[in-house]
């Protein structure tokens, strides 16, 4: 199953903002998000609720 990713436009804003080989890690890793939404490396956020992150490089 493949899920559709969303990016809110604020995101979409800090994204611009990185550097470019920050920017294409960054927007591959949220690609492979919409094949595996909660990968191995992804840990559940404290007080979130269903709210997960996944780390890439610095980000």
């Amino acid at each position: 199953m493949t899920y559709r990713i969303e990016v809110a436009p604020a995101a979409a804003r800090q994204l611009r903002k990185l550097d470019p080989p920050a920017r294409r890690r960054v927007q591959g890793a949220v690609e492979l998000l919409a094949e595996n939404p909660r990968p191995r490396s992804a840990k559940k956020l404290v007080g979130g609720e269903g709210e997960w992150r996944v780390r890439t490089g610095d980000y």
